[in-house]
């Protein structure tokens, strides 16, 4: 028994005398609203998205893919070219209706990641952060 406590003081005392740092440090740059067009996370830089702002959407059961036009539709926003919406399905056995923010903000995005939304007046809340080693 006091072997292994001997053993376990040194191994301790090992891990100890080691030196802790982080890999990178992250320094704030700037705050981005990205639209229509689409934007790169240039290199040496990781984006925050916060939120996601949808100009003249209404509160209905309706969701996903009616257009721009139309008040009553959820709009997409993209990450890499893939499409991603800011609704949940919810249900309580009797009916089921569409939920908006279901996207877990916030996302982190590294470099080389493209990003966009779908309609005018709709954004994307976005914090830069420089990538300093």
């Amino acid at each position: 028994m006091k072997r292994l406590a001997l053993l376990l003081v040194l191994i301790l005392l090992a891990c100890g005398s080691q030196k802790v740092q982080s890999q990178n440090t992250l320094s704030f740059s700037r705050a981005i609203l990205v639209g229509t067009t689409t934007d790169t996370v240039p290199s040496n830089k990781v984006w925050k998205v916060e939120s996601y702002i949808q100009a003249n959407v209404s509160l209905t059961n309706q969701t996903n893919g009616g257009g721009c036009s139309n008040s009553a539709w959820q709009s997409p926003f993209y990450i890499n070219q893939y499409m991603y919406y800011n609704t949940a399905w919810i249900g309580n056995g009797i009916s089921s209706f569409y939920q908006g923010n279901h996207i877990p903000f916030p996302l982190w995005l590294p470099a080389g990641t493209t990003l966009k939304t779908t309609c005018a007046g709709d954004y994307l809340s976005v914090l830069e952060f420089t990538v300093q080693p």
